[in-house]
C-alpha cells in the first residue's frame, strides 16, 4: 500500500511539474557545454549594432559554439538567421563559418539561442618551392604555403 501512495505521489508531482523538470535537464545539459555564468564575457558586439551572448565553451576543443540574443521574454526575436550572421562574423577570423543549428532556445533565461557546428573552410595550399630531380625526372616540391 505504501508503494502505491509513494508511486501516485511521485506520478503526480512528475505530470504537474514536468516541464520544469524537462526545462532544468535541457539547462544542466547547456551549462555542461558553456559558462553560462560568465554573461560580461559572453558579451559579443556585432556589425549590425546590436549586442548578443555568446558564451564560452567549458571544453576548449568543442565543434560548437553558442549564440543567443540580449534580449528575453515573450516579445522577443526568435529567428535564426541573425544568430547564424553572428556565428559567421565571428568564426570569419579562423578561416571558418557556422554550419548545422540547432534551437536550443527557452532552457537559460528563456532566451532564443542556437548552437552551431563549426565548420572549417577547405585550405587550399601551394607549393613553396620545386626542384627537378635529376636521377628520377620527377619535380620535387618543397615545403606549402597556405593560401587563405
Amino acid at each position: 500500500m505504501r508503494k502505491v501512495i509513494v508511486a501516485s505521489l511521485v506520478a503526480s508531482l512528475v505530470s504537474v511539474s514536468g516541464c520544469t523538470i524537462i526545462n532544468m535537464a535541457k539547462a544542466g545539459g547547456l551549462m555542461m557545454d558553456y559558462n553560462l555564468l560568465a554573461v560580461g564575457d559572453a558579451i559579443y558586439n556585432a556589425k549590425d549594432g546590436n549586442q548578443y551572448l555568446v558564451p564560452p565553451a567549458q571544453s576548449s576543443n568543442t565543434e560548437k559554439m553558442l549564440v543567443c540574443y540580449q534580449t528575453s521574454g515573450l516579445f522577443s526575436d526568435t529567428d535564426e538567421q541573425p544568430l547564424r550572421l553572428v556565428a559567421d562574423e565571428i568564426l570569419k577570423i579562423k578561416n571558418s563559418y557556422a554550419g548545422e543549428g540547432k534551437n536550443r532556445s527557452g532552457v537559460w533565461e528563456s532566451r532564443t539561442c542556437y548552437e552551431f557546428t563549426i565548420q572549417h573552410d577547405e585550405q587550399t595550399l601551394q607549393p613553396i618551392g620545386a626542384y627537378l630531380d635529376e636521377s628520377t625526372g620527377k619535380v620535387v616540391i618543397v615545403g606549402e604555403n597556405n593560401t587563405n
